[in-house]
């Protein structure tokens, strides 16, 4: 019975290694998440008859930022005011918060007048 190499299986394929340089599986490349800055972003904790809303945008110097926090009711008018206030603030992201079903009417909503947002589906 011939000898076995180092690193190598009884069929002489070639065991990991855990040494770089060693000969065994060759690196693997693996892609990097993709980031992306979003400057104006808002938040809603939704609860059963309002939402706790958090803005958050550039401040008065560039290493600022204004975060502005109010109670928003969970009704029909009040929403689609709160939509059109972030509308007019420029947010670019809508983010929900939400562990029951009362997220629908912010959700319908805030896509009725086109700020849907990535976090709800």
């Amino acid at each position: 019975m011939a000898a076995r190499k180092k690193n190598m299986t009884r069929d002489g394929a070639p065991t990991a290694s855990s040494q770089p340089g060693d000969g065994g599986a060759a690196p693997q490349e693996v892609p990097e998440e993709r980031v992306e800055v979003v400057t104006y972003a808002a938040a809603i904790d939704v609860a059963k008859g309002f939402g706790m809303v958090c803005t958050r945008v550039p401040g008065s110097r560039p290493d600022r930022r204004r975060q502005t926090v109010w109670r928003a009711e969970a009704a029909y008018g009040s929403v689609v005011t709160l939509m059109d206030h972030l509308r007019c603030e420029g947010i670019q992201r809508l983010v929900p918060g939400s562990t029951s079903g009362y997220w629908r009417i912010w959700y319908y909503l805030a896509c009725a007048t086109r700020r849907c947002c990535s976090g709800w589906r």
